[in-house]
């Protein structure tokens, strides 16, 4: 019986965690930009660009009671990853979700990191 209240209680403490990842494959960088200033879109900009380079973020959800991963989350991970680098937005933007190996849901998402000329 302690073992299952240990167990229980266990779960209920790692609930709150989720975790992920980002990465960025990268031509060129620039001075580090406020990541709260980039845009994010999923389609193309009318506006002169230079590409920077891919970026990608991946928020796993810790626990099956853990809330699912968001766009928002992905989108915060994608921005600090663009920030590095100098990127005044990132363009063309795919979003995936699903469950993964390790965890009991995955939202990822990956751009084009691009400053405007």
């Amino acid at each position: 019986m302690k073992n299952l209240i240990l167990v229980f209680a266990l779960g209920i403490i790692l609930s709150g965690c989720y975790y992920g990842s980002s990465k960025a494959y990268v031509k060129e960088t620039y001075s580090k930009t406020d990541a709260e200033k980039i845009i994010i879109t999923e389609d193309d900009l009318n506006k002169p660009y230079k590409e920077l380079g891919t970026v990608e973020a991946v928020v796993r959800k810790g626990t099956i009671l853990n809330a699912h991963p968001t766009k928002e989350q992905v989108n915060e991970k994608l921005k600090k990853e663009a920030s590095k680098i100098g990127a005044d937005a990132i363009i063309k933007v795919e979003y995936k979700s699903g469950i993964g190996m390790i965890s009991w849901g995955v939202m990822s998402g990956k751009g084009i990191a691009v400053k405007f000329q």
